[in-house]
Formats: structure tokens, sequence, C-alpha cells
């Protein structure tokens, strides 16, 4: 496990949505001796969990995934962007940028 590595659940859910990306924020050992992560929603950083690094790694619940939309991990402070990026992107993301219809 990397911070910054994305899964998804398998499978599809209802009409045939994808599953949103969990992305890894942290991991650390529980008191109880066994390997959690702690993950965040890509689309919604207020969305969080924490599962343990096993039923990460079962390919039957979960996979890997990529997001392509820059990311910011709520536990940086100073609000860094990472994942691909553009400078428009990141505008977008710092909301600097006015949208225009």
């Amino acid at each position: 496990m990397v911070k910054g590595q994305g899964y998804r659940e398998v499978g599809l859910r209802l009409w045939a949505n994808l599953p949103p990306v969990w992305v890894v924020e942290s991991v650390a050992m529980g008191a109880d001796g066994i390997e959690y992560a702690n993950l965040f929603c890509a689309g919604e950083v207020s969305l969080r969990k924490k599962l343990s690094t096993t039923v990460l790694k079962d390919k039957q619940r979960y996979g890997p995934a990529t997001y392509s939309t820059p990311v910011t991990f709520p536990s940086d402070h100073r609000g860094a962007v990472r994942g691909p990026l553009t400078k428009l992107a990141a505008l977008a993301v710092r909301g600097s940028l006015k949208r225009t219809q």
C-alpha cells in the first residue's frame, strides 16, 4: 500500500455505474496487530473509511483504480494537489477559476 494508490470495488452499481475510487491516505498498524488503510473518496474527500489492507488486496472485492482528476489529500494542510495535474486543473481545484456558461 502506498499513499495515493487508488482502489475501486469490483463490479457495477445501480444503473451500471462504476463505484467511486477510494484513495489511500495513510497506512497504520492497529492495536489488534492488523494493518489498516485510511481511505478517502477521490470524488468527494469528505467521505472516508478505514479498511484492513487484507480486504483491499482481495481481488474479488477491490481492484486497483486510477483517477484522472487532481486529488487534494485531506491530511495535507498546505492544500497540495496530487495526481495528474495541469495548471488549469490546479486553479479549478483551488477555486480560483470561475466557470462560465
